[in-house]
């Protein structure tokens, strides 16, 4: 099944760029010669403090359109094409690796459909919140762990392991740090 999806451009104050706008999002999958389209025309813009929802069947395309926009396709196993695609205004097409981790986390996250393969069930929710704090915003460990609720206020789910916690819970309260 391939994804084909447009989506009306919101009102906006002139001169104001869209958050995040896409411009006819393709992407195929597969190895080099034998590659399936599976995103098709995707178009969309989204204005900072509004919400966009993205809903289809399960295999439409609606998780592969958003690793393309993140960057996460592994680019010998796919092609991603595409007219614009911006983050405030910033070109997603032209970024170089580095770039793009600096970006990841920081200013764009992903909430995953199965949130237990993205936790690690060897550490608690709260180290995991405290890593992702360290990593994206160079907090020390220490403001990490009192960011998330220990060792000044322990919250009772923040030890908790993640089979412990509610799945969506968990990873919306981690994407939650990252909102400005």
């Amino acid at each position: 099944m391939v994804a084909r999806a447009t989506v009306k451009r919101q009102m906006r104050s002139p001169g104001t760029p869209p958050l995040l706008d896409i411009g006819r999002l393709s992407v195929a999958l597969g190895p080099r010669g034998r590659r399936v389209t599976v995103v098709d025309d995707v178009s969309l813009s989204l204005q900072a403090g509004h919400v966009l929802c993205v809903v289809g069947d399960s295999g439409s395309g609606m998780s592969v359109t958003a690793l393309a926009v993140m960057g996460l396709l592994d680019p010998g196993q796919s092609t991603v094409n595409a007219e614009r695609m911006a983050l405030e205004g910033a070109d997603l097409l032209r970024l170089g690796e580095a770039e793009w981790r600096a970006l990841r986390g920081g200013r764009m996250a992903m909430v995953f459909q199965e949130p237990m393969t993205s936790l690690n069930p060897v550490f608690t929710v709260g180290e995991q919140i405290a890593e992702a704090l360290r990593v994206h915003t160079g907090l020390a460990r220490g403001s990490a762990l009192i960011a998330t609720g220990r060792p000044s206020r322990p919250s009772p789910s923040a030890g908790r392991r993640p089979n412990r916690k509610s799945r969506r819970r968990r990873c919306t309260a981690s994407s939650e740090r990252y909102a400005t």
